[in-house]
């Protein structure tokens, strides 16, 4: 059995009192002990109450963080900007706007926000540099006409040089633009009887959905990906838009400031369009639900997919593999070996229940963990090597449900919502990643898998057999209705790799 760690550490006192103590962002914590470092009702109520203060403390550190207020008040100067813009249908300024107002959130939102610069971070500096651009239809307007007359007189007045007429000329352009867009912002700030009502704003029916779709029984990391591919929509669409008014030119929009972060490297195409169908998920649930009377004629238009990158796939060198395995302590050789030996990924592992081993004839029978429920994924049976089976027998834990455990009692991989927001509980991906680190290598866990994958489908007499290994659903039609999975080869091939990685098997008894 592993030994127990504690979250908390024990401050011992008189007699066999003493308290528990913990250290969370700068502050000191203490918690009853009741009647000593044994009693295990005491420090569950300790754990409990240190929970707690945690949430507290995260939530005062968030609205403690310096500058909040400045990023604020700009944040929603650059969201009346969006608003002017897009009731103008000012597509260029719209976008500008958008991407400031994401990048300010980005910038609060970090660890240690830098200040705020008036200059920088402000539209009403920015006026005639970067939003302020004038298109042609805009410039025919009676506020452009005035303000280009006014400039007019202004130079005649003054009288310029022919050699300075052009720098005069920007000026001039400057200066209309700086009108115009006051006048944008005098009717984009409208009285607050005439504004959409909160509870009809896109924000509203985000939240709305995103409670939704949580309550209907998805996994949590599915949940936040939602949460956070319409959080990105909110911000670049305007969060306080009137959800009913959602048309075309939105989804136009939307589109065109995926594209523009796939260009600056923000993001793949991958991400860009996987927000894509997120948003045209819940926009046609908008019509589903009557708050839009019909659906935006583009929202399935060919122009605008987004064309996903096909995946880098990252393998390791058989010396790599013996380096890491080398230095890795022994449960963390265990998951690698799991992963080199049965395809297995950090959920595989966590789920495996002790029913799965057949100890006596050394074979691992499971179902992908994340396809557990589909029927056209096959259940495989793995034979184990010998070194893989010493290790299982002697790590396993005693839980009727989990065949492996951490060192502190708790299932190798969870996840759950705290405050509508994710965490992630995942040891072996950052025990595996402290160790690649300190080795110099680069790669993740999962690739581990692919490394044996790539081995198998190299291979003359083992090609085709991994995607059995990586227990895929079959896609030809003889595989899904005729053809059973190849055990035989699969252990043929299993045992092929088992001679190519060579694991030392000593000291593992």
């Amino acid at each position: 059995m592993a030994r127990k760690r504690f979250k908390l550490t024990w401050q011992t006192g008189a007699g066999r009192r003493g308290r528990w103590k913990k250290m969370y962002k700068g502050r000191i914590l203490y918690f009853d002990g009741g009647n000593g470092k044994s009693d295990a009702e005491a420090y569950s109520r300790a754990l409990a109450d240190f929970e707690r203060q945690k949430l507290l403390i995260d939530a005062e550190v968030a609205f403690e963080k310096p500058h909040r207020a400045e990023y604020e008040r700009a944040i929603v100067e650059w969201e009346r900007v969006l608003l002017a813009a897009r009731t103008v249908e000012d597509q260029s300024a719209a976008i500008v706007a958008a991407a400031k107002i994401d990048d300010l959130h980005r910038r609060m939102n970090s660890r240690k926000p830098p200040g705020v610069s008036r200059r920088t971070d402000y539209p009403v500096r920015r006026f005639g540099l970067r939003i302020g651009q004038i298109q042609a239809p805009l410039a025919q307007s009676d506020v452009a006409k005035v303000a280009r007359s006014a400039a007019v007189d202004l130079v005649d007045e003054l009288g310029v040089a022919e050699d300075r007429e052009e720098e005069l000329e920007q000026i001039v352009e400057r200066y209309i633009s700086n009108v115009i867009w006051k006048d944008r912002l005098s009717a984009a700030s409208v009285q607050p009887s005439q504004e959409t009502p909160r509870e009809s704003t896109l924000k509203a029916f985000v939240d709305r959905y995103v409670v939704k779709r949580r309550e209907s029984g998805i996994t949590p990391t599915a949940a936040d990906n939602i949460r956070r591919h319409l959080q990105y929509m909110q911000r670049k669409l305007g969060p306080g838009l009137d959800a009913s008014a959602v048309g075309g030119k939105h989804v136009d929009d939307l589109h065109q400031a995926l594209l523009q972060d796939c260009e600056g490297k923000r993001f793949t195409k991958t991400y860009a369009a996987d927000i894509f169908k997120t948003a045209k998920m819940f926009i046609r649930w908008l019509h589903e639900t009557d708050v839009l009377t019909q659906l935006p004629k583009n929202l399935t238009s060919r122009a605008l997919r987004i064309t996903r990158e096909p995946p880098v796939i990252k393998t390791y060198l058989v010396e790599q593999i013996r380096e890491l395995f080398a230095a890795a302590p022994e449960d963390l050789k265990l998951y690698i070996l799991l992963a080199l030996n049965c395809g297995m990924t950090q959920v595989d592992i966590s789920t495996l229940k002790p029913e799965s081993i057949d100890w006596d004839a050394g074979t691992l029978t499971r179902k992908r963990g994340k396809t557990i429920h589909f029927e056209r994924v096959p259940t495989v049976t793995y034979k184990l090597w010998g070194i893989t089976l010493m290790l299982l027998k002697k790590l396993r834990s005693d839980d009727p449900n989990h065949l492996l455990l951490s060192s502190n009692g708790k299932t190798l991989r969870g996840e759950e919502l705290r405050n509508g927001k994710l965490v992630r509980r995942d040891p072996i991906r950052v025990a595996f990643e402290r160790l690649r680190k300190s080795l110099g290598q680069t790669g993740d866990f999962k690739s581990l898998k692919k490394t044996s994958a790539s081995f198998l489908r190299d291979n003359a007499e083992f090609n085709g057999i991994e995607a059995v290994f990586l227990d895929h659903a079959p896609k030809t039609m003889s595989d899904r209705h005729y053809a059973g999975v190849p055990t035989n080869l699969l252990a043929r091939a299993i045992g092929w790799l088992e001679a190519t990685f060579s694991f030392p098997t000593v000291g593992f008894n």
